[in-house]
């Protein structure tokens, strides 16, 4: 799918919004980064809300249908709080994206045949990083330009 098509699809019919508020707005962040995936099966959504570090967290888990993902998400970001972390895995596991609250780094790995998408928290990769032995992995921060390639 072009990033022409992923882009309308994260927008309400005849929205316009500045490219900053994409970044800042998970819902519709991960609604237009998702569609770099195929999404022809249905797609396991997991929402986290509450405080991970306490273990207060609320979880909920939903299938959306195959093409119901955009509309939903845009719903979404309307009426409910955001979360502190999203994941999204189709229900065959061939890749998953992820976005953490106060992501701040890109990560694009193909680990083990499956690809991931990961928005993270700074902190957080170094973790991420030492969980993975082999593949390939690139690293984008908010802040730069240009990817690191490698791990």
């Amino acid at each position: 799918m072009s990033y022409r098509v992923a882009l309308l699809q994260a927008l309400e019919e005849r929205e316009r919004v500045q490219a900053l508020r994409f970044l800042e707005e998970p819902y519709r962040l991960v609604c237009l980064a998702v569609h770099t995936f195929p999404l022809e099966i249905p797609v396991v959504l997991t929402l986290a809300y509450g405080d991970a570090g306490k273990h207060l967290e609320d979880v909920r888990r939903y299938l959306a249908p195959v093409g119901n993902l955009s509309g939903y998400l845009l719903w979404a970001g309307r009426n409910l709080p955001p979360p502190h972390r999203m994941h999204f895995s189709p229900t065959t596991g061939k890749w998953a994206l992820e976005w953490r609250k106060g992501w701040e780094v890109i990560i694009e790995a193909q680990v083990r045949g499956r690809r991931y998408l990961l928005f993270y928290p700074e902190k957080d990769v170094h973790s991420w990083e030492s969980s993975v032995e082999d593949g390939e992995v690139r690293l984008l921060r908010l802040h730069e330009h240009s990817p690191v390639v490698g791990m």
